[in-house]
């Protein structure tokens, strides 16, 4: 019986180490497909796009940058306008943060109240800045923009300084490739925890 028992455990033992090898060659090569993804995640953003696919890019800039001044600075400045922010020297007690008065918006639009009809509401801080364009007029802005992008070369935006084998795919590519490997890197590291809880629970210790 005895002998039993042990050819028994032999072949228990057997299959357990069998497991372990299974698991651990499985586990190593989820670490190896972790590290790639990563390396080539890592990777994916630093090549420069194409030509046209930067051209596109400097117009989407344009316009974000446009939204964004319309968000930060002219709703501001209109707020401060309209609550007597810029009434200067001829503010009475307590008119600051309350809605115009009668007589001080219609002084902004006749021209007989300074401060208020020099007030800057696209540029509060009085410098020329082009996000105005960019915000108010930014169909123009773009249509001249592509007129004197389209004659330009790849040369003329860098292009010509490196190898073709440098520059990368398109911005709408490079999303979808990085999305992907980032859903596959989840996975990968969701299927690590798993083989290195098994090899845990068979006494063998992972990193």
């Amino acid at each position: 019986m005895a002998k039993d028992n042990f050819a028994e455990s032999q072949t228990a033992y057997a299959r357990v180490r069998e497991t372990i090898n299974e698991l651990r060659a499985e586990y190593d090569q989820v670490s190896v497909n972790i590290t790639a993804a990563e390396t080539e995640l890592a990777e994916l953003p630093l090549a420069p796009v194409p030509a046209e696919d930067l051209k596109a890019g400097i117009l989407e800039f344009i316009e974000a940058s446009g939204r964004r001044y319309g968000a930060d600075r002219v709703r501001g400045s209109i707020a401060s306008f309209a609550t007597g922010g810029m009434l200067g020297l001829s503010a009475e007690a307590g008119s600051f943060g309350k809605p115009l008065r009668f007589r001080d918006i219609d002084g902004a639009i006749s021209g007989i109240n300074p401060p208020m009809s020099w007030a800057q509401l696209l540029t509060p801080d009085g410098a020329h800045n082009d996000q105005v364009l960019y915000c108010f007029v930014a169909d123009l802005v773009n249509e001249g923009l592509r007129r004197i992008m389209a004659d330009m070369t790849p040369q003329e935006l860098g292009y010509g300084t490196i190898h073709p084998n440098k520059i990368g795919t398109d911005r709408a590519t490079r999303r979808a490739a990085i999305t992907a490997l980032e859903a596959r890197l989840a996975e990968l590291r969701i299927r690590k925890d798993d083989l290195a809880e098994k090899l845990r629970a068979l006494g063998t210790a992972v990193k």
